[in-house]
């Protein structure tokens, strides 16, 4: 029997989810997921030493736009998708639906973090109040999109995603949320594929830098 969600940190491990050993016979309905994903959030201090970090946290997402954008590949179908705006558009097949790969400064694309604290629904379409990219009041920087290789590690293949956001507003920020936006090349149009609450919220010092980490998880 193989523990599903085998710790991604030593030092930090989550809860286990054990496969029972029948589950070949068992309802669908009552078999452990065999894709899983996780976040955590950790803050370094203007010269980059660790202050914290939270342990990983088994995320509330996928939302249904990360299932409809893989159905319009995978049927080679167009569907009626709802974007970041709440806003019904026509998306299409295409290499580049999911892309996530934003750059330093671009808050469309990519994880991203906000101060909403409204519990995550499925149907959720984007971050309940994202926080933009500046060194204004109530801004954090947005560092560039980094997507790892998927790997085995523990019998399961894991996908990290992570992203650093700099507080140089001159005051606090409290970051209550995350999730991630994608980008649909036939479409000039954001979707929100992944959406969670921070609890308790990040509060970011002026200087301070948040890092948030997603892993995308699979097993056999």
């Amino acid at each position: 029997m193989r523990n599903l969600n085998k710790e991604l940190d030593p030092f930090e491990p989550v809860n286990p989810i054990l496969i029972p050993k029948n589950y070949k016979h068992m309802n669908p309905n009552e078999i452990p997921p065999t894709h899983s994903v996780w976040f955590r959030t950790s803050i370094n201090d203007g010269d980059g030493v660790l202050i914290k970090k939270s342990p990983w946290k088994p995320s509330r997402s996928f939302l249904i736009a990360y299932l409809e954008l893989i159905y319009t590949n995978l049927a080679n179908q167009s569907k009626n998708i709802e974007d970041i705006t709440n806003t019904s558009r026509t998306v299409s097949r295409h290499q580049y639906n999911l892309h996530i790969e934003g750059g330093a400064s671009n808050d469309a694309l990519g994880i991203v973090v906000g101060t909403g604290t409204t519990a995550t629904t499925d149907q959720d379409y984007s971050l309940e109040t994202k926080i933009a990219h500046g060194t204004g009041a109530g801004e954090l920087e947005y560092g560039a999109q980094t997507i790892g290789d998927p790997s085995e590690s523990g019998g399961n293949v894991d996908m990290v995603l992570t992203r650093i956001f700099t507080n140089g507003s001159g005051d606090s920020i409290t970051v209550n949320e995350c999730g991630c936006y994608c980008y649909c090349n036939l479409t000039p149009y954001t979707f929100c594929i992944l959406r969670d609450i921070i609890s308790p919220g990040e509060a970011v010092a002026d200087t301070e830098a948040l890092t948030c980490e997603y892993t995308l998880r699979t097993m056999v």
